[in-house]
């Protein structure tokens, strides 16, 4: 990329960007996606680049890292129709078909099953689990707390998560047209949401994080922390300090390909507030 004037970002290696920001490159493996102001700017950069590899132009991509784009005047929706339907075929079988949910689901239908035998080939529930992560993380943030929580049995698991899983499945199938839809951010500040859950399995809490911009969500995660709190205060500062570090990379990622940006970090805790 240096050969035609690119800089690698530090914020994330698969990113390039030119000195004066109008052509930012991403490239994952083999495939290699440019962004310019206008459609001049990208026919330089495509003259540049073949000078050194070669390139399959296919204008603007319908699909990438497992998502289906689709594009419209001042938007693009981020969808997994592809995999949700292949999901639905391998492990929605005829007779669960119907067997379809809302969310939120139960909190006790993601605990071990002590009246049921661990299934001996956890295989099968690892791969649905799989799957569903990767949506999770993808495009569908509703669904994050449900997978973290799937994903903590996939070595004990019980006939009552793998039940939950094919109803997170289920959900899915029914909403498999809705996904994240991005446009041009009315303004440039970075939010960060932060919230924890106090104890739960194993006395640790749980993180959730939401990063927008723009109020359009772009990153998101939930996930158990990592040490014991003891007290909600602490549990609820531990997700504030994740949350600050996310704006943190947020702000330096955008940054680096040539945006400027502010941002809040927003929390229900008067106590960590009060820590901060």
């Amino acid at each position: 990329m240096a050969t035609f004037g690119m800089s690698q970002c530090i914020g994330d290696e698969g990113t390039y960007t030119s000195k004066d920001h109008n052509l930012i490159i991403r490239i994952h493996i083999d495939d290699l996606l440019g962004i310019t102001p206008t459609e001049a700017d990208l026919d330089v950069a495509e003259k540049g680049a073949e000078k050194h590899v070669e390139l399959d132009n296919r204008e603007k991509p319908s699909k990438m890292l497992g998502m289906e784009l689709k594009w419209n005047k001042d938007s693009v929706v981020l969808t997994q129709i592809a995999l949700i339907e292949s999901m639905t075929k391998q492990f929605l079988t005829d007779g669960a078909l119907g067997r379809t949910r809302s969310l939120p689901l139960d909190p006790k239908c993601y605990m071990k099953d002590t009246e049921s035998k661990v299934s001996k080939k956890p295989e099968r529930y690892q791969s649905i689990v799989e799957g569903l992560l990767f949506i999770a993380r993808m495009t569908r943030p509703e669904i994050s707390i449900n997978v973290n929580l799937l994903g903590r049995r996939t070595t004990d698991t019980s006939p009552t998560n793998w039940m939950t899983a094919l109803g997170v499945l289920g959900y899915l199938r029914l909403t498999k047209h809705e996904g994240i839809i991005l446009c041009k951010a009315a303004d440039l500040h970075i939010r960060i949401y932060a919230d924890a859950s106090y104890g739960r399995e194993g006395a640790r809490s749980q993180t959730g994080v939401l990063t927008t911009l723009g109020n359009q969500a772009i990153g998101w995660y939930s996930r158990r922390q990592d040490m014991v709190s003891l007290s909600i205060t602490e549990a609820e500062y531990i997700a504030d300090c994740e949350g600050a570090k996310d704006a943190a990379w947020s702000q330096q990622f955008l940054a680096e390909i040539g945006i400027t940006t502010t941002l809040s970090l927003y929390t229900d805790s008067e106590g960590a507030w009060g820590l901060s």
